[in-house]
């Protein structure tokens, strides 16, 4: 049975960058709430926790991961106030490097604060993607079946990675013989 009387306790220094910077990166731990309506849940909460419960606000879903069963699902999440501008949120969502609060669950109380593991787990795992997937965000995959990537874009299934690889020109050999110009003399 789902929980759904859990209250959101946000550290001091969480809601201080909110209100710095009108923008937070958060880490919930596993949760069986779809992500995006976790993330809409907990930013509710922390505007709340700040005195700003009405507040428009965007999120930027980053990456989902599905755990060891299809209940489970990791999901890190950059919360935007409306004044955050179109580029400093394309900014903030491309940059690994920015801040991670880690949310865990103790009793009926989600929890966040600061943590410096969390935020280097994120970043990691966040500029893997950056550097080799080129498809729009949220980045996705799910442990159990894991994503198939060809040439950045993910395959939706085994069946059509490998038969994009067949259908790939430059594994069939139809360019062998064939010189690319360098455009050097």
């Amino acid at each position: 049975m789902a929980r759904t009387d859990r209250t959101y306790e946000f550290e001091e220094e969480v809601c201080d960058a909110l209100k710095k910077n009108s923008t937070v990166r958060l880490l919930p731990t596993p949760i069986k709430d779809w992500a995006a309506v976790g993330a809409q849940k907990i930013s509710r909460a922390l505007l709340k926790q700040i005195g700003d419960e009405d507040a428009a606000f965007d999120i930027q879903i980053l990456m989902i991961e599905l755990l060891d069963t299809k209940t489970r699902i990791f999901f890190c999440f950059d919360l935007f106030l409306k004044e955050c501008d179109e580029a400093a949120k394309l900014r903030i969502s491309k940059n690994s490097q920015v801040p991670t609060y880690y949310m865990y669950i103790k009793g009926p109380r989600c929890l966040a604060r600061r943590d410096k593991k969390s935020s280097d787990f994120v970043a990691q795992r966040l500029q893997g993607y950056l550097e080799r997937v080129k498809d729009p965000m949220p980045y996705f995959n799910d442990l159990e079946n894991p994503s198939f990537y060809i040439n950045g874009f993910r395959q939706e299934s085994r069946d059509a990675a490998l038969a994009s690889i067949e259908n790939h020109s430059a594994l069939d050999g139809k360019d062998e013989g064939k010189e690319e110009d360098s455009g050097g003399a």
